[in-house]
């Protein structure tokens, strides 16, 4: 045809790629509309080179022709679509899964603890909890899913890669406790919207999953049909297809890529996750049936779920050797949560549990000389505080709250010194009626000494039998007449011990009641003299006082011969 080489691979391509007037972009270039439109404009000015438009070479200008009038279809099609863009759509209910990959207590009163709304997170006039406002934050810029067929869940990516000179590393932001994913009830078939996003307004529901379970939910899945798809969401990955549906959820592929990476997969011979486990860096690089972007996506997927039940199936416990490395884990994924709502002030650098427990684990293996540990373990302590600073508006509603305090002690004073002052009369009647008690009690004590002589004389008369004055007449008499004294004694005894302990009860009963009315006198007004010392304090300037001040440094810990003054003495002065 006289083409040059050159020329003929131009028109191979634009013949191939304007095929039903269509182009077809690779994902891995062309990523966002800026370069989408830079393509097409681009395209829009292509010439071909003058050897194919010679006059003699018909075939080639017929091939011209077609090009032109493909290229403008195109490019009227794609500018169309460009300049008409999806609508965003607000959603008004969202739901927020967190499903925990451990079971432990300690991680299931953590998430309890973001689920709770907290009177200190205000946004708007309205409390949240650290959940519902990183769902408000995390999705209230518009979300894509024009890509995904299937938008049941949405599965946010939160993890990072980077490069530093070590080589590349990846950071998951949980840490592999638990996993979040987020379901629309509200849309049709309740998927999401191809774009959306969420505003304050948005009504938040949190739902955990526990690891309980889902093994569950896993051991149920001969039930019916519909229970399985119902289900579906909650049981966690255990395929290699699973494995691949989450990424494509996490970096917003379709999901059917997922099945296409299978096939490729099970082309290359692996076909479950423990081939994938196995593989090494230079076979990654090896395996030809998978594109460059998504082996990337695949391998990051396998680094930050190697020590999630996901891969050793419950078999490795990284957190059953070491319960201060959960600790740990924990509150980092805590400020984590509260950096991303903007709340970070109220938790601590360092968690104080997760100290002490590390320090006592180290304690196992390091020998302690010289209480090396123990001031470690002091100066990691300072760390553990909350250094919270309050704006004017808190400081200025702390004053008011103590202002009005302040005027409800003085009114409770006033009220129980009243009730004191109505008090005493009681308490003065109890005080006599114990005295009159006491005084009568001692009376019969010492008419009991009397009692006893008179018994005793009309008793003796009866048993001294050679009296001749004696009548015989009267013996019995005298015997009934001596018990009778005897047990008129010993009832007036019993009335007077009784009339006693009931007056002593009441004068108990009286005391307590107006040492406490004093003692609540004498709390208020301490109370009240800290309330007038605080507020005529400056309380910014108080508390820029009280701020702790961190050292700063580099704290190398272990055995004898590890290398530490070998690390540190050459960098003292750097």
């Amino acid at each position: 045809m006289g083409c040059s080489k050159h020329s003929r691979k131009i028109f191979y391509f634009v013949e191939k790629h304007l095929e039903d007037s269509k182009i077809a972009i690779s994902r891995e270039i062309m990523n966002d509309d800026d370069s989408f439109d830079a393509f097409a404009e681009g395209f829009t000015q292509f010439k071909l080179p003058s050897s194919m438009t010679n006059s003699d070479m018909k075939t080639a200008s017929l091939k011209s022709d077609f090009i032109q009038s493909s290229s403008a279809t195109i490019t009227t099609t794609t500018n169309s679509s460009v300049h008409q863009p999806i609508e965003e759509k607000i959603i008004s209910n969202i739901i927020l899964n967190v499903r925990l990959k451990f079971d432990y207590n300690q991680l299931t009163k953590f998430v309890e603890e973001l689920k709770q709304r907290n009177s200190k997170i205000v946004v708007n006039q309205k409390s949240y909890s650290i959940f519902e406002l990183y769902t408000l934050y995390t999705t209230s810029e518009p979300i894509d899913l024009t890509n995904q067929k299937i938008r049941k869940t949405y599965r946010p990516s939160l993890f990072i890669r980077k490069a530093d000179a070590f080589g590349a590393w990846n950071f998951n932001f949980l840490l592999g406790l638990f996993d979040v994913e987020y379901e629309c009830p509200d849309e049709n078939n309740n998927e999401f919207p191809p774009v959306w996003k969420t505003t304050f307004d948005t009504n938040v529901e949190i739902n955990i999953i526990h690891l309980s379970k889902q093994t569950t939910t896993k051991e149920s899945k001969s039930d019916e049909k519909s229970n399985e798809s119902e289900n579906k969401s909650n049981e966690p990955a255990t395929t290699l297809l699973d494995i691949l549906k989450a990424i494509c959820q996490e970096n917003k592929y379709d999901e059917n890529d997922a099945f296409k990476w299978l096939q490729n997969l099970k082309d290359e011979n692996i076909n479950t996750i423990a081939h994938l486990r196995t593989i090494t860096n230079d076979a990654w690089e090896k395996l030809s049936r998978l594109t460059h972007v998504v082996k990337q996506l695949i391998r990051d997927y396998l680094q930050l779920n190697t020590g999630s039940n996901i891969f050793n199936q419950g078999n490795i416990d990284p957190y059953k050797e070491s319960k201060a490395t959960l600790f740990g884990d924990i509150h980092r994924v805590r400020r984590y949560f509260y950096y991303v709502t903007k709340h970070l002030h109220l938790t601590s650098y360092l968690d104080r549990r997760a100290v002490d427990l590390a320090i006592d684990e180290v304690r196992k293996t390091y020998d302690d000389d010289g209480n090396v540990l123990i001031n470690i373990q002091n100066y990691l302590h300072t760390f553990c505080l909350q250094n919270m600073m309050d704006n004017a508006i808190t400081l200025q509603q702390k004053r008011q709250e103590w202002t009005n305090e302040l005027s409800q002690l003085y009114s409770d004073t006033q009220t129980l010194q009243l009730e004191v002052n109505k008090h005493q009369s009681r308490l003065h009647a109890a005080k006599e009626a114990f005295k009159y008690s006491e005084t009568h009690y001692q009376i019969i004590i010492d008419k009991e000494k009397d009692v006893k002589e008179k018994v005793n004389a009309k008793l003796n008369k009866v048993y001294n039998l050679n009296n001749t004055s004696y009548s015989n007449s009267n013996w019995i008499t005298d015997i009934e007449d001596g018990n009778n004294m005897k047990l008129i004694y010993q009832e007036e005894k019993k009335n007077a011990e009784r009339a006693l302990e009931k007056s002593r009860i009441e004068l108990k009963k009286q005391n307590d009641i107006d040492l406490d009315l004093k003692t609540k006198i004498e709390n208020n007004k301490s109370q009240i003299k800290c309330l007038e010392k605080f507020l005529k304090l400056n309380l910014e300037e108080e508390h820029k006082k009280l701020m702790v001040k961190y050292g700063r440094g580099l704290l190398l810990y272990g055995p004898p011969g590890t290398g530490k003054k070998n690390e540190t003495h050459p960098r003292r002065h750097q």
